[in-house]
């Protein structure tokens, strides 16, 4: 059957608006630039209040101040301001950016929810400051510059390199709001206060205790599931995994109980010899739930076109570089979820974050001399994921382990002993790291080669036994999750849909960090809890066993692909004209290994494509 597909233009709105709210530092008020009805506006108590987003705990909040239920959300967030002054954001639940203006204090407050699901952007024009959870409305604005920022252009192109300050995005002049923090403006000074982490640094995590562990799992991801539905009908990106597979099986029960509509599973099917299986695990899965099921090959679902082609197509007016390459294709899907009458699409992002054990574990259990300890390490992950034992072997005793141990004690006793020294030894590592082709502007690579310096010593390699905490740490805080939360929700907003990801609810991500690494690998499998879950909710499919379903053998099929864009956007100029990469010697590294048909190439044609193609309208 021939499937005619719209092209990613089609689908995907070029322009899309947004509210922009306004700082004057001689106004008593918050002033609102634009409009678009996504936002809610009120005054209470002498401030001004901007809500956008959602809230979970409405009831809660309402009968704190005495409120009724007919209030919008910003008169009731004005009036528990009016209560709680800076303890505004503790007090608040939900997926949203909020500002206060008030003029007592003499300062406006930026909230961001706690796990940054709503963006919220900042940029200055003219002496004001103006507010908005959409970059490209931001740089739309008279007086605010649209110069790029080169530094983290560079930074992304190299895709090991995600060490910029969190704030930042692709344009100098546009700050972000980070998630789970108050950023308070008053005259000439911004200060920047963490409400919630669930591993605070300086102290003792607070383990789950392990015979709870399963049931407030199950109670927190129901409670998470419920809260997307209650968005709308719904629908949910199915794959053969076990984080959309459980996101699934809740939904489903949810909506049964409720009587809400069945979710309708939207799912692709991917022409990758490691996933052969997936679209039938997939069927199985849905007809087990009895979900109606929007099914297509990744070929229906381009409509015929090539996957990096469509990609590229979307990057270039997106407000920042695609991360998702498979956008596309989820895009059409959604679509036909929206012809259904699904308002909201849920999907399994997050669970990889969460529910897993991350490989720094090794350096404590090195630390510890805990041999048993790595051994079970190394057959977890054997039995959860397809790699190849020796590497796996190789990357939790040296890479995870001895190596993170050795360079704890050596960068302390240098810092020590010999802090220049130090300094030395860090840059000639981030020399050595950096392609020759990366910042051809010699001022752009001294930038880069510092500020990897500086990162290297502010954030030594923490002390053994706190490396796997460390790790839930920086999780939380890396940019990458930022701009994946920020692409999530912008999907969304250009296609007409709420996105929602249960595994990202601040509650649900909160137990799981405070989850002991022993009890989320029960059983010598990764992901125990979903396994145990679903085994016993799901019966006789088997999830239990289920090994972590990747795109390794994806990307081969791509290389004639990824050849004629190359080819087609004649290597990347665009990025050579910036100072970001020599464009002449990254056409000869890419060539040479796209004549050889190294499957390497294909990602790093994406990458620099990627940025390629969001640059040139733009410069």
């Amino acid at each position: 059957m021939a499937i005619t597909t719209p092209s990613a233009s089609q689908l995907v709105p070029e322009v899309v608006t947004s509210w922009v709210a306004e700082l004057d530092p001689e106004a008593a008020e918050l002033e609102i630039r634009e409009d678009d009805d996504s936002a809610s506006f009120a005054s209470f108590g002498g401030s001004t209040v901007l809500f956008a987003g959602a809230l979970f705990n409405r009831t809660e909040l309402a009968q704190e101040v005495g409120a009724s239920d007919e209030l919008s959300d910003a008169e009731l967030v004005a009036r528990v301001y009016a209560r709680r002054h800076e303890g505004i954001a503790e007090a608040l639940n939900g997926t949203y950016a909020l500002l206060v203006r008030d003029p007592d204090r003499d300062a406006l407050l930026a909230v961001r929810d706690r796990m940054g699901l709503h963006p919220l952007f900042y940029a200055e024009a003219n002496g004001h400051t103006l507010f908005s959870d959409s970059i490209e409305t931001l740089v739309r604005q008279p007086g605010v510059s649209r110069a790029l920022n080169r530094r983290l252009l560079a930074l992304h192109v190299w895709p090991a390199w995600w060490i910029e300050d969190k704030d930042e995005t692709y344009y100098k002049s546009v700050r972000r709001v980070v998630a789970g923090t108050v950023l308070t403006f008053r005259r000439g000074s911004r200060e920047m206060r963490r409400y919630w982490n669930p591993a605070p640094p300086g102290r003792e995590v607070e383990w789950v205790d392990e015979d709870e562990a399963m049931d407030r799992f199950e109670a927190m991801l129901s409670e998470a599931v419920t809260r997307c539905l209650d968005r709308g009908s719904a629908a949910l990106c199915l794959s053969g995994g076990l984080d959309s597979i459980s996101i699934a099986s809740f939904a489903t029960d949810i909506a049964a109980r409720e009587g809400l509509r069945t979710p309708r599973a939207l799912s692709v099917e991917f022409p990758d010899p490691d996933k052969t299986g997936e679209a039938a695990v997939q069927r199985q899965v849905a007809a087990h739930l009895g979900m109606p099921q929007t099914m297509m090959t990744l070929h229906e679902a381009l409509g015929g076109q090539g996957l990096l082609p469509r990609a590229l197509e979307v990057t270039k007016t997106w407000p920042v570089p695609l991360l998702g390459i498979f956008s596309p294709a989820y895009f059409t899907l959604i679509e036909e979820a929206k012809r259904d009458g699904r308002t909201v699409i849920m999907t399994g992002a997050g669970g990889d974050n969460w529910l897993s054990v991350a490989l720094e574990l090794a350096g404590d259990l090195v630390g510890r001399f805990d041999l048993v300890g790595l051994s079970r390490l190394w057959y977890t992950y054997q039995r959860s994921y397809r790699t190849p034992r020796r590497l796996l072997l190789r990357a939790i005793l040296w890479k995870y382990g001895v190596r993170n141990v050795l360079a704890s004690g050596e960068q302390r006793l240098l810092r020590r002993w010999a802090p220049s020294l130090l300094v030395a030894q860090s840059t000639r590592q981030v020399e050595r790291a950096m392609p020759a082709w990366l910042a051809s502007d010699r001022r752009l690579r001294t930038d880069l080669v510092g500020l990897a310096t500086s990162r290297k010593l502010e954030e030594l390699k923490p002390l053994p036994g706190n490396f796997y905490v460390n790790e839930i740490r920086r999780s939380l805080d890396h940019p990458i999750q930022a701009v994946d939360l920020e692409e999530a929700f912008e999907k969304g907003r250009r296609l007409g849909v709420e996105i929602r990801m249960p595994y990202f609810d601040a509650d649900l991500v909160d137990l799981l960090c405070k989850t002991h690494p022993r009890v989320l690998t029960k059983g010598d499998r990764s992901k125990s809890l979903v396994r145990e879950s679903m085994a016993g909710r799901l019966r006789g499919l088997g999830l239990e066993r289920q090994k972590k379903i990747t795109t390794g053998n994806f990307w081969p099929q791509k290389l004639a692909e990824a050849t004629a864009c190359w080819n087609t956007f004649d290597g990347v100029p665009a990025l050579g004209e910036l100072g970001i990469v020599d464009a002449a010697a990254v056409r000869t590294w890419i060539d040479e290994m796209l004549a050889e048909r190294r499957r390497a190439a294909v990602p790093f044609v994406w990458e620099l494509l990627d940025h390629e193609a969001w640059v040139r309208p733009r410069l």
